[in-house]
């Protein structure tokens, strides 16, 4: 599948065509380069790097391991209430809420229970939701038997600047109390209470190269929350893919440098960019259209999981496989199992 963005436009005029055989650009003395020429040169190559790909993998097909992961264990705490920190604005000291996307990657400690956990992800309070942080719990608290956060004590961030105060939330005092559930076989709707603390679920991506539209495309550490307080979600999990064109004046590191620093009345040439972010649509959802599917859970299960530990050469697979049956033919992978059963000579048997 090739790239979907139309280069042959003003200012690029790639007019590139596969059917007319042009595998090089020949420059020559006396003649002055054109633009579209050094897009085209890159074009001619992409071409081929994308057959190459298209003979060996699949759309979407993982390259370099970024192993893909489910976790139906990942806990939630809601936060009933969140400190003020003092903020220097225009010389004056004003008191705003903490912003609990900075907890990503610190440890919260609970002041009366012990137990420290580490922050992976964060949500934003909406009008129907309260704000929510999802930790990985590191210890079992001062007593040695505790498991999560207690309700309602005070976290604090552990060597943390300007360390502000969290409260979980108890029962009842954080929204939303309740979620809805749909069985995805039965299409069937049920309300499940939705407590201060419990199991979400999410999928984390490592890392790695993945082909994609004739490319081969790097993707970031990504983790995805699937269902915020419910760990049995059903859902496709994938990479959407996002074409885009760069420029200067939205990325400055396009300016010309050839002084050592920036020349910002010199903008250099425009960038072609294609970013992997991790989403998720409804196992009914039949419009994949630049959606590349990981995964596909259902009732908190892998149902479907695309191969990522290592390239599935689609051609080459079938032909050692061809070769292996011609050579070896039909034969038996699994152990002979040996039982070993107590014996007396008695004629008898002992089965």
């Amino acid at each position: 599948m090739p790239q979907k963005t139309n280069l042959n436009v003003a200012p690029y005029y790639d007019d590139f065509a596969q059917d007319k055989n042009f595998y090089k650009v020949l420059f020559r003395p006396g003649y002055s380069i054109q633009a579209r020429e050094l897009t085209q040169l890159q074009s001619i190559l992409q071409n081929q790097i994308e057959q190459f790909g298209k003979y060996s993998v699949k759309q979407g097909e993982l390259v370099i391991p970024g192993e893909v992961g489910l976790n139906t264990k990942l806990s939630y705490v809601k936060l009933s209430s969140v400190s003020e920190i003092p903020i220097n604005q225009d010389g004056k000291v004003v008191y705003k809420k903490y912003d609990i996307k900075a907890l990503k990657g610190h440890k919260l400690k609970g002041l009366t229970s012990g137990v420290i956990g580490t922050v992976v992800s964060t949500k934003y309070a909406t009008d129907i939701s309260s704000d929510v942080v999802y930790v990985n719990y590191t210890n079992s608290g001062d007593a040695g038997n505790e498991e999560t956060f207690r309700q309602g004590e005070t976290l604090e961030v552990v060597d943390g600047v300007n360390t502000p105060l969290l409260v979980v939330g108890t029962d009842g005092s954080v929204l939303p109390t309740s979620i809805s559930i749909t069985d995805p076989d039965t299409g069937v709707s049920a309300s499940l209470e939705s407590t201060a603390m419990g199991y979400a679920s999410a999928v984390k991506v490592e890392e790695g190269i993945y082909f994609v539209n004739g490319y081969f495309v790097r993707n970031s550490e990504q983790l995805l929350i699937v269902d915020k307080y419910y760990n049995k979600p059903s859902a496709k999990v994938g990479f959407s893919i996002t074409e885009s064109l760069v420029s200067a004046e939205s990325d400055e590191s396009l300016y010309d440098n050839a002084i050592g620093s920036s020349n910002y009345s010199a903008p250099g040439a425009d960038r072609f960019a294609i970013e992997l972010k991790l989403g998720k649509k409804l196992l009914t959802d039949a419009d994949d259209k630049n959606f590349v599917e990981l995964l596909r859970i259902q009732n908190g299960e892998i149902f479907k999981f695309e191969k990522g530990d290592d390239p599935q050469f689609a051609y080459v697979e079938d032909a050692l496989a061809k070769r292996t049956y011609d050579e070896s033919g039909d034969y038996y992978v699994k152990p002979f199992s040996i039982y070993v059963r107590e014996s007396l000579n008695d004629r008898l048997g002992n089965r």
